[in-house]
């Protein structure tokens, strides 16, 4: 549990070490295209960003308030639904 907020922690988020002052986690650092990125924003300015460089949540029809989200999800969600029909 992430003691300021409260959250679940999940591994590859590594929290303890953005606690400790890393700016990027293990995982974020060996990402050779930086795909992956962790940020820590408070949920309107993470609201912001999101809106500004369209990002989305899986399965926003939940209302679970995750907080992973994805770029061009539509990519994959088109090419899954694809291979879906066809196989």
């Amino acid at each position: 549990m992430e003691r300021r907020t409260r959250h679940p922690q999940a591994w590859p988020f590594e929290a303890h070490l953005i606690d400790q002052g890393w700016t990027r986690t293990r995982g974020s650092q060996a990402c050779p295209t930086t795909a992956m990125q962790v940020v820590c924003e408070e949920d309107d300015v993470m609201a912001q960003r999101a809106k500004a460089e369209g990002l989305e949540v899986l399965n926003p029809e939940h209302g679970t308030r995750p907080r992973v989200w994805y770029k061009n999800l539509w990519r994959w969600q088109h090419s899954l639904h694809r291979r879906q029909r066809i196989g």
